[in-house]
């Protein structure tokens, strides 16, 4: 390898092309990797697909890896020469979905031996998975529409979602406002930390209360508490979420 190509100049590119850059949180996508040599042979020692997001860690942010996806190892790259094939992306189900103040990218790297290594990098549009989505589709029938929605980790994360396992790189806040129906004048602010698994979701739940009706009645300004979500029914999540919202942990 010449010393251009170990500094970087000239050497071998990597290119992901996704199909939509529209994906599911817990599906997979399938892409199609393009690889461009450079001006002399090298060698990779793996192709690997990350993606990640910024964090809130409870001292700053930071960039997280959600999840990596090992493409392909020991490859030889020939001048000039392109070479291409398929590989599946996973999408975990705890990555955070787009809305504002949540990014997510794939970042396709490609490790050279002794050279610079190369990456390409694809900013994602992630939906919810079918149980977060029910989620947030029931909260807006309540008139409680989030207007935020912040990944954290480290610190962050064990203090909004107290137990969260270390399988979870990362978890999700959505910051939500009542603008509608029977909650308005009452909860001044929503908090909702989304911690998705492969079976269920856990939402931990806080809410700021605004009048101090809320404390006469029930002594507290605020509430906390947190659900499981599995396969129940629109309707029955939608009392869940409203009980829980008004501070009942009743049935």
């Amino acid at each position: 390898m010449g010393l251009l190509s170990r500094l970087g100049v000239g050497s071998a590119t990597v290119d992901t092309v996704l199909p939509t850059t529209r994906v599911t949180a817990g599906e997979s996508v399938t892409a199609r990797v393009e690889i461009e040599g450079g001006r002399d042979h090298q060698h990779a020692t793996e192709l690997v697909a990350g993606l990640f997001t910024r964090a809130q860690t409870g001292h700053g942010e930071r960039v997280v890896e959600i999840g990596r996806t090992p493409l392909a190892t020991d490859l030889d790259i020939t001048p000039e020469t392109d070479r291409w094939f398929e590989a599946t992306i996973d999408i975990p189900p705890w990555t955070p979905i787009t809305l504002e103040g949540t990014n997510v990218w794939v970042d396709t790297d490609l490790a050279i031996d002794w050279g610079v290594d190369t990456h390409d990098e694809d900013e994602l549009h992630v939906e919810p998975g079918r149980r977060l989505r029910l989620v947030l589709q029931e909260l807006e029938e309540l008139g409680v529409v989030p207007h935020r929605a912040v990944p954290l980790t480290g610190r962050g994360e064990r203090e909004a979602a107290p137990g969260v396992g270390d399988d979870h790189p990362v978890v999700q806040q959505f910051d939500c406002h009542p603008q509608s129906g029977s909650f308005v004048g009452s909860v001044r602010r929503l908090t909702v930390v989304a911690v998705p698994t492969e079976s269920d979701l856990r939402l931990h739940l806080r809410a700021d209360m605004d009048t101090d009706v809320m404390y006469e009645a029930s002594g507290a300004y605020e509430f906390s508490t947190a659900i499981d979500v599995t396969d129940e029914r629109p309707a029955e999540l939608r009392h869940r979420l409203e009980r829980a919202i008004g501070g009942s942990t009743g049935p």
